[in-house]
């Protein structure tokens, strides 16, 4: 005895996605994969950001530094390239009196340039240092206060 034709049908189970299914299916995939995507591409620019920031922390202590070992002169500098073989990055030193004749307050400038010419990463750091006196000769007390911030 053969079984009707309507209940072959229903008696197995159905096997296989519609084609319905799998476009849904592609759709939920692929809106996950942007958001990721989106998320991979924020986390690469904030470390290089992060890097950049750490490497002109690092840049001006060490320019501030051979400024006050008078390896650079003291006097003043606007954008002059760090390196010669690494134009992106730049420095400035800045002199401006106070209030106290006996000191001027030293700025070292530190940025590094994208492609534009704009900074994307600047680091400053600030330090009074005693004047020259008339002889010529730098105290060793000149390094009174020291304060850092951070660029723009």
């Amino acid at each position: 005895m053969k079984r009707p034709a309507s209940t072959a049908r229903t008696a197995h189970p159905r096997q296989g996605l519609t084609l319905l299914e799998m476009v849904l299916a592609l759709a939920i995939l692929l809106v996950a994969l942007s958001v990721l995507g989106s998320w991979f591409a924020t986390g690469t620019r904030a470390a290089r950001q992060a890097t950049l920031q750490a490497q002109a922390v690092r840049l001006c202590q060490s320019k501030l530094d051979e400024v006050l070992a008078g390896v650079e002169p003291l006097e003043a500098v606007d954008q002059a390239p760090l390196d010669e073989s690494d134009p992106s990055w730049v420095w400035s030193l800045a002199l401006e009196p106070t209030d106290f004749d006996e000191l001027v307050l030293l700025e070292v400038t530190v940025a590094h340039l994208n492609q534009n010419g704009l900074p994307d990463a600047t680091f400053s750091l600030r330090r009074y240092l005693r004047q020259v006196d008339s002889a010529g000769a730098e105290s060793a007390e000149g390094f009174l206060q020291d304060s850092s911030s951070l660029g723009p």
